[in-house]
């Protein structure tokens, strides 16, 4: 059987086009870009943690809002049962963390904190060494009855600290 001039034209433009498909799609799909080339700056991971937060022990935690600033958030580590938590990466660059209880009997104590943890990765911002800063609020409550009453505590930076973690290989989100 032999092909005629036109459909074996036609053929070789499928056969082409189909090696370029799959050519680009095992480039996006390995995850091999420029931008990852070895020319370019390592990701530097940072940890995130929270110092003692200067509450009494008959408080606990209902609520937090953190804003993370020139980084965006990898993963949390430590997430408290009960609790949603929303992490935004926003575009400009910072990135919010938005934790609240389910249920009163699910609040933490100001303990709690000492082992949470954020993983974040810095922006790389417009080629400039910026630092990542923290800071953030509480909401507490000393009886279940005043949940709803509860009273906004201010964090400043100097309640986060932040390292660097250059051994980080865990998951992302």
């Amino acid at each position: 059987m032999v092909m005629s001039n036109r459909k074996l034209m036609i053929t070789k433009k499928i056969i082409v086009f189909s090696i370029i498909l799959l050519s680009s799609m095992l480039l996006v799909f390995s995850g091999e870009t420029k931008s990852q080339s070895p020319k370019t700056k390592p990701h530097r991971i940072y940890r995130i943690s929270i110092k003692p937060l200067p509450l009494t022990e008959d408080q606990k935690i209902s609520n937090f809002k953190f804003k993370i600033h020139f980084a965006c958030v990898v993963t949390c580590q430590k997430m408290p049962w009960g609790w949603t938590l929303d992490i935004s990466n926003e575009s400009n660059p910072s990135s919010i963390v938005e934790g609240s209880l389910v249920e009163g009997k699910f609040a933490v104590p100001p303990e709690y904190f000492r082992d949470f943890q954020l993983i974040v990765e810095k922006w790389d911002y417009a080629g400039k060494d910026v630092e990542v800063i923290a800071d953030g609020e509480v909401t507490v409550f000393k009886d279940v009855k005043d949940i709803e009453e509860g009273k906004q505590i201010k964090l400043d930076k100097k309640y986060f600290i932040i390292k660097e973690d250059n051994d980080y290989s865990g998951p992302y989100i």
